[in-house]
């Protein structure tokens, strides 16, 4: 799983997650270990389940919990304004765009 965010950060491609019971479909932008000593992955959200109502926003979850993860041949230009380097949430950062 981490050399395959890690690919999906450096090639600008999507992810399919299974993550707190279902799939959704993200754009990974920051990966790395929290503050809180997990590792996880800072990503946008454009389609699939959400467990808060949110099926499109921005996620913050910890790789532990995904259940399933699969590279697509989906690519996505990094454009979304609300995202900035050096993610706060973040003590270590392997890899971000």
């Amino acid at each position: 799983m981490h050399n395959m965010i890690i690919d999906a950060i450096e090639g600008n491609r999507r992810l399919k997650v299974n993550y707190k019971g279902g799939y959704r479909t993200l754009e990974p932008y920051c990966y790395g270990i929290s503050t809180a000593g997990n590792d996880s992955l800072r990503a946008y959200q454009i389609d699939g389940y959400s467990n808060c109502g949110e099926s499109t926003n921005w996620k913050f979850m910890n790789t532990k919990k995904i259940e399933d993860i699969q590279l697509l041949n989906d690519n996505f230009i990094p454009n979304n304004p609300d995202y900035s380097r050096g993610d706060k949430m973040m003590k270590v950062i392997y890899k971000q765009i």
